[in-house]
């Protein structure tokens, strides 16, 4: 769970190549209560490191969808997870409000796992 702090709540991630990922995210207040995310938006993506100038390895599909759960939704398709070659990478979840403050809720590593059986 997100929590609303100075400090990113930290989540590694496992995704396996070839398969579709989706996960929601519930995102808290420093008293652990959700948050409104009226007005906000959501953007993940995958880093070589943990460095913005990093070479990108996938962007989540980022969604909100009700934003008065605090709930954030990410997603890739299984095309983009079989396009990964690499075996590990990096990840976080920025959330920007309507006054364009944007703040890091959520970071960690991710775990590229190869899968044996082809979709065709």
């Amino acid at each position: 769970m997100a929590t609303h702090t100075t400090k990113p709540d930290e989540q590694d991630l496992i995704l396996y190549k070839g398969d579709d990922y989706a996960e929601t995210f519930p995102i808290l207040d420093d008293d652990s209560v959700a948050m409104v995310l009226t007005g906000f938006t959501a953007k993940a993506q995958i880093r070589k490191s943990q460095k913005r100038s990093s070479t990108l390895i996938a962007e989540f599909t980022a969604s909100l969808e009700n934003p008065s759960t605090g709930l954030v939704n990410l997603s890739l398709t299984d095309d983009v997870t079989a396009s990964i070659s690499e075996k590990e990478g990096y990840w976080d979840l920025l959330l920007t409000d309507a006054n364009d403050f944007t703040e890091t809720y959520i970071m960690g590593k991710v775990t590229f796992v190869d899968t044996v059986t082809k979709k065709t």
